[in-house]
């Protein structure tokens, strides 16, 4: 019986992540955490730096977890990278201008963070 051998194929491995398109994940972790939107009524919602980060960012997915502790983001890689994320996001949620690097946003006025780094597993999440 003849036999039949893939050429120019990626190894799959264990416990690494692949995608498709370019998408990565980000972990988003600020200083201070992350707030949901306040009221109940859906004409007086007072916005919360949760929605302010998501709407900066325009991720495909995105997750805030329930102590606003951090937030996960699925977005295109070939868009971003984890110190225009920590710029963006440390603008919006701290109110100020700041420096990046190495993927850490430090505000300007206060120091308060924002410290973003790409998933590399969606298990350890």
């Amino acid at each position: 019986m003849a036999t039949v051998s893939k050429v120019n194929s990626e190894v799959i491995a264990l416990a690494t992540v692949y995608s498709h398109m370019q998408l990565k994940m980000f972990k988003i972790v600020p200083s201070v955490a992350f707030t949901a939107d306040a009221g109940g009524n859906p004409n007086a919602i007072v916005e919360g730096t949760a929605r302010a980060a998501a709407q900066e960012l325009s991720p495909m997915m995105w997750e805030v977890k329930t102590a606003g502790a951090d937030m996960l983001a699925v977005m295109d890689g070939h868009a971003v990278d984890i110190d225009s994320i920590a710029m963006r996001v440390g603008r919006v949620h701290t109110g100020s201008e700041g420096t990046v690097a190495a993927g850490v946003f430090t505000a300007t006025v206060g120091g308060a963070t924002v410290t973003v780094t790409e998933a590399t597993t969606l298990h350890g999440l």
